[in-house]
């Protein structure tokens, strides 16, 4: 009788016992299933169907944006809550203070995108966190759309920010 070359299960011996044959069966799927059991008792203290906690960096293939459109009639405090998304959009007809809220407190980096149009001729009020080039925000366009990237890795304490497109047309 031979063995298999990975688990050295027993092979039945061609043109063997008949009566060989059904004990070797048997206790091959008894191996089997024993070895399955195993490999399941082990997969599912790993990763239980649910409950517990997945651990270690997860890297996705691919990343969606979610857009969340401020208005079209932008004005006093605005909350940019990175529960809702990550990319905001609307057109100033006022003053606007902007603020965070819901920024991961650890983690990973966060980018944000902000689109104004016509927010030049209002004043605007970046959060504090936001650290610019040269110390102060930028000017914006008093007619057109102007694009603000910023991004921040020590869980929105800084964001590091910067006018990504003026007047983008």
């Amino acid at each position: 009788m031979a063995d298999t070359a990975n688990f050295t299960w027993t092979k039945p011996t061609v043109d063997g016992s008949d009566g060989a044959w059904g004990t070797i069966l048997n206790t091959l799927f008894d191996d089997i299933d024993s070895d399955l059991n195993s490999v399941k008792t082990t997969a599912d203290a790993a990763l239980p169907k649910a409950g517990g906690t997945l651990t270690g960096e997860v890297q996705l293939k691919t990343v969606k944006n979610t857009a969340v459109n401020l208005g079209s009639s932008l004005s006093g405090s605005v909350a940019l809550d990175l529960s809702a998304g990550d990319f905001f959009y609307g057109t100033a007809t006022g003053d606007v203070s902007f603020s965070i809220s819901n920024a991961p407190s650890s983690g990973p980096v966060v980018f944000i995108m902000i689109e104004l149009t016509d927010a030049g001729t209002h004043t605007i009020t970046w959060p504090a966190s936001f650290a610019w080039p040269s110390g102060s925000g930028p000017r914006l366009t008093d007619s057109g759309v102007d694009i603000v990237a910023a991004y921040s890795y020590d869980g929105g304490t800084t964001w590091r920010a910067a006018l990504a497109q003026k007047d983008s047309q």
